[in-house]
């Protein structure tokens, strides 16, 4: 037979379990709420990261542009001075030639001394005799 002792015992059983329960259920729901905050906060901060993120992509882009264009012109200048230094001796040549065409010198030393073909030599010696004779 079940004695009063018995229900009371079993009572206070009850009683602790609901208790505990009820505790151990609003430590849960703090630290639930807790955690949505920490979430919230952290969902934040991935949005900001996207977006910085996107802005880095952007630029990056840009700048990728700018260093294309940049790289062209640099060949291009570079092509282009290439040109201009294969003109360079050529030309050093034909002012030499003219020097020494004005100091008397010969076809045969324009050739010798500057390199020039027979057609260059004899067209210097004339543009040197033409202004020779406006000179004078």
């Amino acid at each position: 037979m079940v004695t009063f002792m018995d229900i009371e015992l079993v009572t206070f059983f009850l009683l602790g379990a609901i208790l505990s329960s009820i505790a151990f259920s609003t430590i849960l729901a703090i630290k639930l709420r807790a955690n949505k905050k920490c979430i919230t906060s952290l969902e934040l901060a991935q949005v900001e990261l996207q977006n910085n993120f996107n802005a880095l992509c952007s630029g990056s882009v840009g700048i990728d542009k700018r260093i294309s264009q940049l790289e062209s012109k640099t060949r291009q200048q570079a092509e282009r001075q290439s040109r201009l230094e294969r003109k360079e001796p050529d030309l050093q040549n034909y002012g030499n030639a003219a020097r020494l065409a004005n100091k008397g010198a010969d076809m045969e030393e324009l050739i010798d001394h500057c390199g020039l073909s027979r057609g260059e030599a004899e067209l210097i010696l004339f543009l040197n005799s033409q202004q020779t004779q406006v000179s004078h």
